[in-house]
């Protein structure tokens, strides 16, 4: 035998609270995972980051050595050609 109850204002109060409450909840626990993700993808990019700034730091450094080592060797070069050239006169 089902027994109808009245619903109340009062009633419909609670539930509306209750509904809001239980919404609230979830909002939460979904804000905070969406917080954390942030978090990790935010260390992930510092991470490549440092990562790509070590990378480019050896390179140039690595280029810079080799071009002042090809600078140095072309002024040997034309040296040399000069003097050459100079006694072949």
């Amino acid at each position: 035998m089902n027994v109808k109850k009245n619903m109340t204002i009062d009633d419909l109060a609670v539930m509306t609270q209750e509904g809001f409450l239980g919404l609230d909840g979830n909002i939460m626990k979904l804000d905070k995972k969406v917080d954390k993700g942030f978090a990790e993808v935010s260390q992930r990019f510092f991470e490549v980051n440092q990562r790509l700034d070590k990378i480019e730091k050896d390179i140039l450094e690595d280029y810079g050595n080799r071009i002042e080592t090809l600078e140095s060797n072309v002024k040997e070069l034309q040296s040399d050609l000069k003097k050459v050239a100079g006694f072949k006169k």
